[in-house]
């Protein structure tokens, strides 16, 4: 499986989340966009054995 290009830059001028090459800017995202977006890059994660989920 290939690793997931995942970058996270927050900051004073920088607000998003970038998933293989998808850009989604924090601010603009709604409740439950968040909550979606960040099941994306857990899963993603989790699929390629970096962290594991709790149980």
């Amino acid at each position: 499986m290939q690793k997931p290009n995942i970058v996270i830059r927050y900051g004073a001028s920088n607000d998003d989340i970038t998933v293989d090459g998808h850009t989604f800017v924090r601010h603009q995202l709604t409740g439950k966009e968040k909550h979606f977006l960040r099941n994306v890059v857990i899963d993603s994660l989790v699929k390629c054995g970096f962290v594991r989920r709790a149980k």
